[in-house]
């Protein structure tokens, strides 16, 4: 096929699949109020997306659904990608908690076979994302209050470790690189930019992760990383969360840079309970809204 004709039928797959993401939204999750209450979020974090959806239909679906799986290298594999998808679909909130699956409709969206769906959603069930319900399929799992506020327990606790020990064991090139990634933090926060945002605060941890080397630590967070990540995009729909988050980072670096192993774990947990109190009260008032 021309270059021409892979373009064209990129395009009618790209509007299949929001086609399947719109449809699923409104059938399981009660209609326009939630689809709404998805395009609040993203009016409030991508403000230059300014996508206008009705049923079937979306202007700017590129801005809508890009993941940053589409801009990863191109030798990906497929099914890696048709995974990856999914799972940044999720975490963003295209689906949200309760949207059902159905294989053969995302089958068609993505243009894999079932076997690769299969593949994806049982990777998603591991992670936590997704979960099987006898007689209805897989669908996205729902969080319960407890979970989110035990998940930022766990994860104030382990973080505040990781900068600890990072601020001991690092290099000054560790801590340069780190600084880099903070900066590109900065820079998707003036840009309003939620999809790299979590993506890079991703990166923040895990530079830490691989300099610190604590198998322990990497494993727990590890089961947990889905999960924080859905979590932060709920922290971050709260107005004004994103703004302060960066104030709170910017001790954590600099404290990082003088090398106050105290300060920096300190810093880090502070920024993790503000993050726990805005998701919750994120979830509190989405809870009365239902």
């Amino acid at each position: 096929m021309s270059n021409l004709g892979d373009i064209v039928l990129a395009e009618k797959q790209a509007d299949h699949l929001l086609a399947v993401l719109i449809r699923l939204t409104y059938r399981d999750l009660g209609g326009n109020r939630l689809l709404l209450n998805s395009e609040m979020l993203l009016e409030q974090n991508r403000p230059a997306a300014k996508s206008r959806c009705t049923y079937g239909r979306c202007e700017n679906y590129r801005t809508l659904i890009q993941s940053p799986a589409a801009r990863r290298a191109p030798q990906t594999l497929v099914r890696d990608e048709a995974f990856d998808r999914l799972r940044d679909a999720i975490i963003t909130g295209h689906f949200p908690p309760g949207a059902r699956f159905v294989e053969r409709e995302l089958c068609e969206a993505m243009g894999v076979s079932r076997t690769m769906i299969r593949e994806a959603l049982r990777r998603l069930e591991a992670e936590k994302l997704v979960r099987v319900e006898p007689r209805r399929g897989p669908e996205v799992v729902r969080l319960s209050r407890k979970q989110v506020a035990e998940i930022y327990e766990i994860r104030a606790i382990l973080e505040a470790m990781l900068v600890r020990r990072f601020t001991e064991m690092a290099s000054d090139q560790d801590i340069a690189q780190l600084r880099t990634i903070f900066e590109e933090i900065i820079r998707a926060d003036e840009n309003e930019n939620v999809y790299d945002l979590v993506d890079l605060m991703k990166r923040f941890i895990e530079h830490m992760m691989r300099v610190v080397d604590h198998e322990l630590i990497s494993d727990i967070h590890q089961q947990l990383i889905a999960r924080i990540s859905v979590l932060r995009v709920l922290s971050m729909s709260m107005p004004g969360r994103i703004q302060s988050s960066m104030g709170e980072l910017t001790d954590v670096i600099e404290a990082i840079e003088r090398r106050d192993a105290n300060a920096a774990a300190e810093s880090l947990t502070y920024y993790v309970r503000n993050a726990a109190n805005a998701a919750l009260a994120r979830f509190d008032a989405t809870q009365t809204d239902s």
